[in-house]
């Protein structure tokens, strides 16, 4: 058995590999998947922050009983 030989299915296999797009929708889907959700969070903080601001003022103008 020559080196080159058995080292060849390597040399094949690189190209083939590099052809072979069946994962690529799955590893596109979940980077989507990561970048809304890492938007969303950051919206429900801004918001959260906002709305617990605005009950701060509105509870400050209620007279105590």
């Amino acid at each position: 058995m020559n080196i080159i030989d058995s080292a060849g299915w390597r040399y094949r296999l690189i190209p083939r590999l590099i052809r072979d797009r069946s994962g690529q929708s799955l590893v596109e889907y979940t980077l989507i998947l990561v970048l809304v959700s890492i938007v969303g969070i950051l919206a429900l903080g801004l918001i959260g922050h906002v709305t617990g601001s605005h009950i701060h003022q509105i509870a400050n103008k209620i007279p105590e009983s």
